[in-house]
Protein backbone atom coordinates (compact mmCIF):
# COMPACT_ATOMS: atom_id res chain seq x y z
CA UNK A 1 0.00 0.00 0.00
CA UNK A 2 3.05 2.11 1.06
CA UNK A 3 4.51 1.63 -2.64
CA UNK A 4 0.88 2.57 -4.38
CA UNK A 5 0.37 5.51 -2.62
CA UNK A 6 4.21 6.73 -3.27
CA UNK A 7 3.98 6.01 -7.15
CA UNK A 8 0.87 7.96 -7.35
CA UNK A 9 2.38 10.87 -5.69
CA UNK A 10 5.27 11.07 -7.80
CA UNK A 11 2.98 10.88 -10.77
CA UNK A 12 0.91 13.31 -9.47
CA UNK A 13 3.97 15.64 -8.62
CA UNK A 14 5.31 14.87 -11.98
CA UNK A 15 1.66 15.65 -13.80
CA UNK A 16 1.46 19.17 -12.08
CA UNK A 17 5.08 19.93 -13.14
CA UNK A 18 3.86 19.60 -16.58
CA UNK A 19 0.76 21.09 -16.02
CA UNK A 20 2.33 23.98 -14.70
CA UNK A 21 5.34 24.38 -17.17
CA UNK A 22 2.83 23.84 -20.22
CA UNK A 23 0.78 26.51 -18.84
CA UNK A 24 3.69 28.92 -18.25
CA UNK A 25 4.63 28.32 -21.80
CA UNK A 26 1.25 29.07 -23.13
CA UNK A 27 0.94 32.22 -21.17
CA UNK A 28 4.58 32.91 -22.78
CA UNK A 29 3.24 32.33 -26.33
CA UNK A 30 0.40 34.57 -25.85
CA UNK A 31 2.27 37.28 -24.64
CA UNK A 32 4.04 36.97 -27.22
CA UNK A 33 1.42 37.11 -29.82
CA UNK A 34 -0.14 40.00 -27.92
CA UNK A 35 3.09 41.94 -28.41
CA UNK A 36 3.31 41.24 -32.17
CA UNK A 37 -0.18 42.12 -32.94
CA UNK A 38 0.39 45.36 -30.62
CA UNK A 39 3.72 45.60 -33.09
CA UNK A 40 1.83 45.48 -36.34
CA UNK A 41 1.52 47.97 -38.71
CA UNK A 42 -1.17 49.97 -39.40
CA UNK A 43 -2.23 49.95 -43.11
CA UNK A 44 -3.37 53.39 -44.56
CA UNK A 45 -5.04 54.58 -47.47
CA UNK A 46 -4.06 58.10 -49.09
CA UNK A 47 -5.76 59.45 -51.79
CA UNK A 48 -4.16 61.59 -54.35
CA UNK A 49 -6.42 64.45 -56.14
CA UNK A 50 -4.73 66.11 -59.20
CA UNK A 51 -6.83 68.94 -60.58
CA UNK A 52 -5.68 70.01 -63.89
CA UNK A 53 -6.54 73.31 -65.96
CA UNK A 54 -8.72 72.07 -68.32
CA UNK A 55 -10.70 69.62 -66.28
CA UNK A 56 -9.12 66.41 -67.06
CA UNK A 57 -9.41 65.56 -63.01
CA UNK A 58 -8.30 62.26 -61.60
CA UNK A 59 -8.34 60.67 -58.36
CA UNK A 60 -6.10 57.65 -57.34
CA UNK A 61 -5.90 55.70 -54.07
CA UNK A 62 -2.67 53.89 -52.58
CA UNK A 63 -2.86 51.27 -49.78
CA UNK A 64 0.02 50.15 -47.36
CA UNK A 65 2.06 50.13 -44.50
CA UNK A 66 3.81 53.81 -43.77
CA UNK A 67 7.24 52.24 -44.64
CA UNK A 68 5.57 51.14 -48.19
CA UNK A 69 4.25 54.24 -48.83
CA UNK A 70 6.97 56.02 -48.52
CA UNK A 71 9.59 53.77 -50.14
CA UNK A 72 7.63 52.58 -53.00
CA UNK A 73 4.76 55.29 -53.95
CA UNK A 74 6.02 58.99 -53.06
CA UNK A 75 9.43 58.26 -53.06
CA UNK A 76 10.44 60.40 -55.79
CA UNK A 77 8.11 63.40 -54.65
CA UNK A 78 9.35 63.47 -51.41
CA UNK A 79 12.98 63.34 -52.84
CA UNK A 80 12.13 66.19 -54.93
CA UNK A 81 10.74 68.08 -51.99
CA UNK A 82 14.02 67.29 -49.97
CA UNK A 83 16.15 68.67 -52.92
CA UNK A 84 14.95 71.87 -53.27
CA UNK A 85 13.66 72.35 -49.53
CA UNK A 86 15.92 70.11 -47.08
CA UNK A 87 13.34 70.85 -43.71
CA UNK A 88 11.04 68.47 -46.07
CA UNK A 89 11.73 64.97 -44.20
CA UNK A 90 12.54 62.36 -46.68
CA UNK A 91 11.37 59.63 -43.80
CA UNK A 92 8.60 61.35 -42.24
CA UNK A 93 7.75 59.14 -39.10
CA UNK A 94 3.83 59.76 -39.06
CA UNK A 95 0.90 59.56 -41.57
CA UNK A 96 0.15 63.22 -40.94
CA UNK A 97 4.03 63.91 -41.34
CA UNK A 98 3.47 62.01 -44.59
CA UNK A 99 0.69 63.82 -45.56
CA UNK A 100 2.59 67.09 -44.84
CA UNK A 101 5.84 66.29 -46.70
CA UNK A 102 4.18 65.19 -49.85
CA UNK A 103 1.94 68.86 -50.27
CA UNK A 104 4.68 70.92 -49.55
CA UNK A 105 7.07 68.41 -52.20
CA UNK A 106 3.86 68.80 -54.80
CA UNK A 107 3.64 72.55 -54.18
CA UNK A 108 7.25 72.57 -54.93
CA UNK A 109 7.33 70.23 -58.03
CA UNK A 110 4.19 71.76 -59.67
CA UNK A 111 5.85 75.33 -59.63
CA UNK A 112 3.38 78.25 -61.12
CA UNK A 113 1.48 75.26 -63.73
CA UNK A 114 -2.10 74.86 -63.39
CA UNK A 115 -1.72 71.29 -62.43
CA UNK A 116 -1.99 70.58 -58.36
CA UNK A 117 -2.21 67.68 -56.29
CA UNK A 118 -4.01 67.22 -52.99
CA UNK A 119 -3.08 64.32 -50.68
CA UNK A 120 -5.70 63.12 -47.78
CA UNK A 121 -6.10 60.40 -45.78
CA UNK A 122 -9.27 58.28 -46.41
CA UNK A 123 -10.43 57.05 -43.19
Amino acid sequence: MKNITNFLQKDFTLKLKFYIIYTYKDKQTLEKERKEMAKAPKIYTVKVTTIRARGNDRVREYTGTLEELINEVFGYTLEVGNSYNSRISRKPKTIRGLLSALQKSSDIQYGCTYTREYYELVE
